[in-house]
């Protein structure tokens, strides 16, 4: 069995959580936000040693930024950001590349 590195689990995640749109289920949002923790630990690990160059500096603040929209549909304080997490999704599939 071939394993899956954690950013394409990460991404499988988020598009589980777009297909439920527009009602959101709270424990596909912690999964996802989980899988997304292990893709952004392993890039951080990566470059532990050294300075990391700038792309993977670029892959992890997008990696940061849909945590944060993720979290942010995981407790909203108004309107899911739908729109947001769609844009997301574009920036973890080139961050995974």
């Amino acid at each position: 069995m071939v394993s899956r590195r954690p950013g394409e689990v990460a991404l499988e995640s988020l598009d589980t959580i777009l297909a439920h749109e527009p009602v959101p289920d709270q424990d596909l949002f912690s999964k996802a936000t989980h899988c997304l923790s292990v893709y952004r630990d392993s890039l951080i690990a990566t470059y532990r040693p050294g300075p990391a160059p700038a792309e993977m500096r670029t892959r992890l603040e997008h990696v940061n930024a849909v945590i944060s929209l993720l979290m942010a549909g995981h407790f909203p304080l108004g309107e899911l950001p739908w729109g947001e997490l769609h844009k997301a999704r574009g920036w973890l599939e080139n961050a995974i590349k």
